[in-house]
Order: C-alpha cells, then structure tokens, then sequence
C-alpha cells in the first residue's frame, strides 16, 4: 500500500544520507548516535579525529608528556556509551578554529564508564579531583596536575567552548619558558 511505500522510501533515503560517513564524512548531529569510529570502514580516520591526536586512558603519561613538552594537558572525561561525549567529539573537536586551539595541548580520553580498571581508575580521578562522575567532563591541567580551568558537560556553542579552552591557552604562554614565546 501507500503506507509502506512512504515508509520504505523513508528509509531509503535516510540510509542513502549514511553513505558519506563509510567514506568517513561528518554525519553532523547523527554521529553522536553511531559508534565511535577509530576510522571509517574505508580509510579517513583522520578526518574523524579532526586531525587530533589523542592519549586514551593514560593519564600518568599525558602529564610525563606535557612535563617533556612544556604544554598543559586537556583532560576529556567520557564514556563509550555517552552520546554527549560522542557528539562534542563529532561535531565541536572538529571545527577549525576548535582543533587549532587544542593542538597546543596534550590531549588525553579518559573513559569512565567501561567495566575494565582502567575506567574505574579514571573514574576516581573524576571524583577526587573535581569532584564529579559527570560525563562529559573538560579540565586543562598542568603537568603537576594543578587545574587551571573545567568545563562540565555538552555545549553547541563554539565561543563558550574556546573561551574555555583560551582560558588554557593564556596560561600556557605565562607557563611556557621566555625563549619559546
């Protein structure tokens, strides 16, 4: 009948809109609803990551890192099942000027809602640190892990977010030696 004639093109069409994303395109607000990708089936991973690159759940390193480079280290608190996490990934790392700003920090994922020791490790850092178990959860630390700012949740907006972020960056070049400035 109509009916299902109108719902199969439905479909159709929505599965069409999907292929871009094998390719590994943006899906923009669906990719908060896939899973995350460590690249597309066909290559592009890069393009995903927004040319980041991340540390994940190794946090001890992250500050040996920025120790070794003299940067601070910016602290994602998320969860492999938070689709707020994944669409802050998806769609706010990925914008130029968001991606440029985090270039000059020591990126580091940690998960906290996984059922391995390493999530709960991150998990009590969360706590005892910042006092939450909330994901997503943004902190820029220094290497002695001393926090400089936080940033608790999701946000569409990219000035509130690189507002955070610039919080960091300021820092930074007060942190960072005379002759590297």
């Amino acid at each position: 009948g109509v009916g299902r004639l109108l719902v199969a093109s439905a479909f159709l069409i929505f599965s069409i809109s999907l292929i871009p994303g094998l390719f590994g395109a943006p899906l923009g607000e669906i990719d908060a609803y896939v899973p995350a990708a460590s690249g597309s089936y066909f290559g592009g991973g890069a393009a995903a990551n927004g040319g980041l690159v991340w540390l994940k759940n190794d946090y001890k390193n992250a500050l040996a890192t920025a120790r070794a480079e003299n940067k601070l280290v910016l602290v994602t608190f998320t969860g492999y099942a938070c689709t707020n996490c994944h669409w802050m990934k998806a769609n706010m790392f990925t914008r130029p000027e968001i991606a440029s700003v985090m270039k000059n920090f020591v990126l580091v994922e940690l998960y906290t809602d996984g059922e391995d020791d390493a999530s709960r490790i991150n998990q009590d850092v969360e706590e005892k640190k910042f006092g939450t178990v909330a994901i997503p959860f943004y902190a820029v630390i220094d290497p002695d892990e001393k926090v400089i700012a936080s940033f608790p949740g999701r946000t569409t907006s990219t000035q509130e977010f690189l507002a955070f972020l610039n919080t960091g960056s300021k820092v930074a070049q007060v942190f960072a030696p005379a002759d590297a400035r």
